[in-house]
């Protein structure tokens, strides 16, 4: 045994006087956290948002971080943190630490911010929200014939795509997609809301008041992943108008039954904003008066409350 003694004190003092072994030895460690309470969030393929998910967390989900690295900004913060399944989390999304993960653990390397692409078009006006449902919040409200950037798509028979945007178009807004096959799946999606991402949340407050107004109560109707739904004229004839008002130009006329498939609503130019005044924009691209047609689009309450203002697609990118 005694001969051995200078091996060991020789292998001894060479671990205690290299550097670089003590710093992977005090690197080699992971830490485990927690998602914040009241918070949904996405692991994704690198640390950036338009990155494609490979997990879902929800709020006080376990996570195990292993490495940290820069990416997207959120909320004033670019650390992200890889987990041990290999996917990168925004450090804003997780509980405080009492500590700094830059010191704490090892740099990940220098991520590269790398997604698919190809080409998409607005057939109509075009809800963008934060996660692919007609009820989600949204982000960006298109106009109709506006070029888009897609991303990735949804695993649904009428996919929504993610946009350079960070949000979620319907693909049964859009033109033909032709290049699905040049993007991936956008992986697991959670439900999103958009004070999730807000620096100082606001406390819960009662529903909004109905986008429209409703009429006497009636049956709710099932809100397909669209907001087009379709109704039919009631009355003998219906004219559609080139302008939200009934001196401009018709552009076309309904028959008692034909079907009418509206994008959104507004109120006749000038009246007051009553259930007897909605106009509806088409799929014609042209406005006829909610009142002639069956079902009234207040005669639903999903829709009195969901179905956008036609003043509210503004956007162009």
């Amino acid at each position: 045994m005694w001969k051995h003694l200078p091996l060991l004190l020789s292998v001894a003092s060479s671990a205690l006087a290299s550097p670089s072994l003590v710093r992977r030895q005090e690197n080699a460690t992971t830490i485990p956290s927690v998602v914040e309470r009241g918070i949904n969030t996405e692991c994704k393929k690198c640390p950036f948002s338009l990155c494609p998910n490979v997990e879902a967390y929800g709020g006080g989900d376990n996570v195990t971080l292993e490495c940290w690295a820069s990416g997207t900004n959120v909320n004033g913060d670019v650390t992200w943190l890889r987990t041990t399944t290999g996917c990168y989390i925004t450090q804003w999304d997780l509980i405080e630490y009492q500590g700094d993960y830059t010191q704490a653990l090892p740099h990940c390397g220098d991520i590269a911010e790398v997604y698919k692409k190809t080409h998409g078009k607005t057939k109509y006006y075009t809800e963008c929200n934060i996660y692919p449902a007609i009820r989600g919040d949204h982000i960006k409200m298109y106009k109709y014939g506006i070029d888009l950037v897609l991303t990735c798509y949804t695993d649904d028979a009428e996919p929504w795509y993610k946009t350079t945007s960070n949000c979620y178009v319907s693909s049964t807004l859009l033109e033909l997609v032709q290049g699905k096959d040049e993007i991936e799946p956008c992986g697991p999606v959670p439900f999103m809301e958009k004070k999730m991402r807000e620096p100082d949340p606001e406390p819960e407050v009662q529903a909004k008041a109905p986008s429209f107004p409703k009429s006497d109560p009636a049956p709710t109707s099932h809100l397909a992943r669209r907001f087009l739904y379709d109704t039919a004229v009631g009355e003998d004839e219906a004219h559609c108008y080139q302008e939200n008002n009934n001196s401009s130009a018709i552009v076309k006329t309904y028959v008692w039954d034909e079907k009418v498939t509206p994008q959104c609503g507004t109120y006749l130019e000038g009246a007051d904003r009553r259930t007897e005044n909605i106009m509806l924009f088409t799929i014609d691209f042209c406005y006829v008066m909610d009142k002639l047609l069956d079902p009234n689009l207040v005669d639903s309450v999903v829709r009195s409350q969901y179905f956008p203002h036609c003043e509210d697609f503004v956007d162009e990118k």
